[in-house]
């Protein structure tokens, strides 16, 4: 279906670039010890509740190393990696490209981040929430729509930047 829609917007002469952006929360565990603690009183990578902390991702710096390292491999280079407000969450923003380059990333992000991870014996986990008390994760989608060289979604006229179209 999305390479008919990029297709279709292709003929058109139209070229869309996107990126994703996901939340993820990052534990001090393993398949076992899930297991044998049945699945409660989980241990997060880092405490606290430290939005955009570059102390927190320096303590496990291997493993971020690695993953900026094995994911470029991996033809997923990213923006961006930094912590996000809850214990252990983290947020890695994926280079923008085509869109259906954009999706392959998205899909192989997630499994090259646990793979990574699971090899510096911790878990990563892109549950939406697994704690009432704690913030929760997600994910983000940016996009622009392109033609003839322009941006159709910018205006530098509109005070917000924002075309007709983009509205």
């Amino acid at each position: 279906l999305l390479k008919r829609v990029a297709a279709d917007a292709e003929a058109m002469g139209f070229s869309a670039t996107f990126a994703c952006e996901f939340e993820f929360f990052m534990f001090k565990e393993s398949a076992e010890t899930l297991r044998e603690k049945g699945f409660q009183g989980l241990h997060s990578l880092t405490p606290g509740m430290f939005g955009y902390s570059v102390l927190r991702s320096s303590q496990k710096s291997d493993y971020f190393n690695d993953l900026f390292t094995l994911l470029e491999d991996y033809r997923i280079p990213l923006e961006g990696l930094h912590t996000e407000t809850g214990p252990g969450v983290y947020e890695a923003a994926i280079q923008y490209t085509n869109i259906l380059e954009a999706a392959d990333r998205a899909v192989l992000f997630k499994a090259a981040v646990k793979e990574i991870a699971s090899k510096h014996g911790v878990m990563a986990s892109f549950m939406a929430k697994w704690n009432a008390e704690l913030p929760g994760c997600s994910g983000h989608i940016h996009q622009s729509l392109w033609k003839d060289g322009q941006n159709l979604f910018a205006d530098n006229k509109d005070g917000s930047n924002m075309s007709p179209l983009f509205k």
